[in-house]
Parts: structure tokens; C-alpha cells; sequence
């Protein structure tokens, strides 16, 4: 049986978060560009809201890891 090259890296929950966020955002983009679909207010309200609180918890991770290096 051969080895893997592939070592096993785990994955923060903050990554891990981001990641499934970043999906529904996929799903939302190909939604509107390929099936044409419409969007209400309040589907583009919530896309902002998921994208804002992405953006915090890349920040926030951020100054956490480099509060670590020191």
C-alpha cells in the first residue's frame, strides 16, 4: 500500500465558517448571473450582512495570529 504525500492540515472553525459563507455567496452569484433570478431586498440585505460578518472574522482572526507572534 503506498504512503500519501498529503498531509492532514486542521482547519480553524473561523476557516471553517468563512468557507460554508463563501458558498451561499457562490450559490447566490451563479443564481443571478446564469439562471437570471431576482433577488428581493431582503436576500440582498442578508448577502451584505454575511459578507460584513465574513469580513470581521478574517480580521479578527487575523489580529489573534499576529497577537500569537509576539
Amino acid at each position: 500500500m503506498e504512503e500519501s504525500n498529503f498531509t492532514e492540515k486542521d482547519i480553524s472553525t473561523v476557516e471553517t465558517s468563512i468557507l460554508s459563507s463563501v458558498e451561499a455567496s457562490t450559490v447566490i452569484i451563479i443564481s443571478v448571473t446564469w439562471f437570471d433570478t431576482r433577488l428581493q431586498s431582503i436576500q440582498w440585505f442578508g448577502e451584505m450582512i454575511m459578507l460584513i460578518f465574513i469580513t470581521g472574522l478574517s480580521i479578527g482572526e487575523n489580529k489573534v495570529a499576529d497577537k500569537g507572534k509576539c
